[in-house]
């Protein structure tokens, strides 16, 4: 008894009581019926509790203390989301607010809105830049701007929710999926982690055939400019309109081919051995310090397609459809264009993330609102660049861009430099994501801890590579990988998660939505449904 007697009195120094009421009479004694710790005959302690009514009452206050909260943080509750009544909580708990004078607060580790726009921005910028053009042909010269604007506004408004409902409700929560799990329940739940990794073996499927494409367009400039004496191009107007390589049905037509065929099969073999050995790093936070090469990239490769347009001039007709330049106003094959833009668009899961740190949180729905017009603005300059100054027929545009440029182009191997080492440096941590996020579906329930994490780490790299490999041989076209992946985790995450959320918040706070909002709201859902269902039904050049 004196040992447990004297680890008690040591233990507490180390921690706070919990339950039981500030009271001289037990002073060096509040660790005894803790919930932590060996159990304690309670016999031998009975005369310093016995009798005491209100150590007994403080303690039941606090079990119901902790019955509340576990109720209000339980995942799982799709009934009601309960929070413990004021009455319950003991005087105890309450912490008095003092007035303190007015005085200026450091601002250490908090970002201004212009800070948090560009972040914003810069995270949206990615890979679906090179498959705008050809994406934008597929609706139409007219149909192409009503639809991004259309898309602009859908996406920010269900962006917007995902930054008001944790208000709204009274919650904090670390991401998007947390909420989800708290209003939508365990299912829910369970469905944005699936999206969530189908956007990352999207992005990591598209980077690897990327990778493969420009490493191979790279060697080829070195290779003819060296050892095929052809001269450097310099043409800034010069373009070709050639068909996708399948590497399945292809062969080399004359023996100046011979080692750019061989060169497609090799690639993949020099990406695995540089990328598969990072693939396996427990950490990959030295790459996040390249994150200035993307940004420079971005900005480069906008100059660059405004270069571009500039010296290819305008190119459209809309009167003559015998015309080689000959745009068609609208077509049904809009589809493709809403599936790319919905990937281009999405940036719910990372908003929670990027406005932690806001210095002014009262400006987020403002900031989010100037980030979208900014993103909009730059895809459909970048969309309408390209395609009305395209110099051949529309159908020869790629979906990406960059092949219809002559592989001695020098303006277009610089870009094609930049933009190789930006998805190199960030393809190590889309596979550190993805790895972490499948590695948590085996993580034991009680422990915390992934049994064979080593072999699981390697099994899931040797199956990504696999994966990434076979598209990049046969299936290169990184416009289809992301529409589609775009239109499925769009209809989860971008339309419907984010309004359901926003259904449940208010009915949580007695304010049910109004019949003719619940009706648009509702919209927004089936028109998730049907761009993911139409990208089965295009017809794509």
């Amino acid at each position: 008894m004196d040992s447990k007697i004297t680890k008690s009195t040591q233990h507490s120094t180390s921690r706070r009581p919990y339950y039981y009421p500030p009271s001289l009479e037990h002073v060096g004694q509040y660790d005894y019926g803790t919930f932590e710790g060996e159990p304690v005959n309670v016999e031998e302690i009975s005369p310093i509790i016995s009798g005491s009514s209100e150590t007994m009452d403080a303690s039941n206050s606090y079990l119901r203390y902790r019955y509340y909260t576990r109720l209000f943080n339980r995942p799982g509750n799709d009934n009601e989301i309960v929070r413990i009544p004021d009455h319950v909580i003991p005087w105890y708990f309450r912490i008095p607010k003092i007035s303190a004078p007015n005085f200026s607060l450091p601002t250490d580790g908090k970002q201004s809105s212009i800070v948090t726009i560009f972040a914003i921005w810069n995270m949206m910028m990615g890979t679906s830049l090179l498959s705008l053009p050809w994406a934008y042909h597929h609706a139409g010269l007219i149909g192409g701007l009503v639809i991004i604007f259309l898309m602009t506004g859908v996406c920010f408004y269900t962006a917007s929710l995902v930054v008001s409902v944790p208000k709204m409700v009274s919650v904090q929560v670390q991401e998007f999926t947390d909420l989800v799990a708290l209003l939508l329940g365990r299912v829910a739940h369970k469905i944005s982690q699936i999206s969530s990794l189908s956007i990352i073996l999207g992005g990591c499927i598209v980077y690897w055939i990327l990778m493969t494409n420009f490493l191979r367009n790279i060697v080829s400039f070195v290779y003819q400019v060296q050892f095929m004496n052809a001269s450097i191009g310099m043409n800034a107007s010069s373009v070709v309109c050639t068909a996708a390589l399948n590497l399945a049905n292809s062969e080399p037509d004359d023996k100046s081919q011979i080692f750019l065929f061989v060169l497609d099969y090799v690639i993949p073999a020099i990406l695995v051995l540089i990328l598969g050995p990072i693939m396996c790093l427990k950490s990959v936070s030295i790459f996040l310090r390249f994150n200035i090469v993307g940004t420079l990239s971005v900005f480069f490769l906008i100059g660059f397609a405004a270069f571009k347009a500039y010296n290819w001039g305008y190119n459209i007709e809309w009167t003559d459809p015998n015309s080689p330049h000959y745009v068609r106003l609208f077509s049904w094959n809009f589809p493709i264009y809403t599936g790319v833009l919905s990937l281009a668009l999405f940036i719910h899961n990372c908003l929670t993330t990027l406005l932690r740190t806001q210095r002014n949180p009262i400006n987020n729905q403002r900031d989010l609102a100037i980030a979208y017009l900014l993103v909009g603005s730059t895809y459909l300059l970048i969309s309408t660049a390209i395609y009305i100054s395209f110099p051949l027929n529309k159908d020869c545009i790629r979906d990406n861009f960059l092949d219809n440029l002559e592989s001695n182009d020098l303006y277009s191997f610089i870009t094609r430099l930049f933009l190789l080492l930006q998805v190199i440096t960030l393809f190590p941590l889309l596979v550190y994501m993805l790895r972490v996020q499948v590695l948590s579906l085996f993580k034991d329930e009680t422990t915390g801890e992934v049994s064979f994490q080593t072999l699981r780490t390697l099994i899931i790299n040797l199956v990504l590579l696999v994966c990434c490999i076979l598209f990049a041989t046969y299936y290169p076209q990184i416009g289809s990988v992301i529409r589609y992946c775009g239109s499925f985790s769009g209809l989860i995450l971008v339309f419907t998660l984010p309004s359901l959320t926003f259904i449940r918040g208010r009915e949580l706070i007695k304010r049910p939505l109004h019949p003719f909002k619940f009706v648009l709201i509702s919209l927004i859902i089936v028109a998730g449904f049907a761009n993911f269902a139409s990208q089965f039904f295009v017809v794509q050049s």
